[in-house]
């Protein structure tokens, strides 16, 4: 499959994602039987509801009730959106004859960085339904994935971005065809003046 083919798999994956997560009922709700014997009117409380002390600040419920139904969305959603990232920054680079020995370090650093992820969600399912939360180097698990991990891992692609752009990416000869290119316009330019 063409990269550019993949890309758009990814897109509509995406997309169809975010679709069904509209159509998975939220929870949690109350059904309300009216006084007047009307229908039962169902209630969602997942975006907030009054507090029953504090006027001003709105209570969620918990957060494995909430999230259990839409939390492997949230996943795959994640996943595809890493398999988008890698994708387009392959993408650049398969015009070159040297663009084999690019797969193996961004497959694997890919793999790295959805492990990651999927460390961030599982640990958060567990996360959401223990009554004692465990710290590692002072935050709660799934949050710590989320800063040691995810906010550090993208420096690696950033790294290998800078090492193979020159020679790669825009190479020497791609920059003296966009030379020639705008040298050819600006006399076309120049000539219908």
């Amino acid at each position: 499959m063409k990269l550019p083919h993949l890309l758009f798999a990814l897109l509509l994956a995406m997309c169809a994602v975010v679709v069904a997560a509209f159509f998975i009922e939220e929870v949690p709700f109350v059904e309300i039987a009216p006084e007047d014997g009307g229908p039962v009117v169902r209630e969602y409380l997942g975006h907030g509801f009054d507090h029953p002390e504090f006027g001003a600040m709105q209570a969620s419920g918990e957060g494995a009730e909430r999230h259990a139904r839409v939390l492997w969305l949230g996943l795959i959603l994640g996943l595809l959106e890493i398999g988008f990232f890698l994708t387009c920054l392959v993408l650049g680079a398969q015009k070159n004859e040297k663009f084999g020995p690019l797969l193996r370090p961004v497959t694997i650093a890919g793999a790295i960085y959805a492990a990651i992820f999927t460390a961030i969600v599982l640990t958060y399912r567990g996360y959401a339904t223990e009554d004692t939360h465990t710290l590692f180097l002072g935050l709660p698990t799934p949050t710590a994935w989320m800063v040691y991990g995810i906010w550090f891992f993208p420096f690696f692609f950033v790294l290998l971005y800078m090492h193979i752009f020159d020679s790669w990416t825009f190479t020497e000869e791609d920059a003296e065809r966009f030379r020639e290119i705008v040298a050819a316009r600006r006399k076309a330019e120049a000539e219908e003046s």
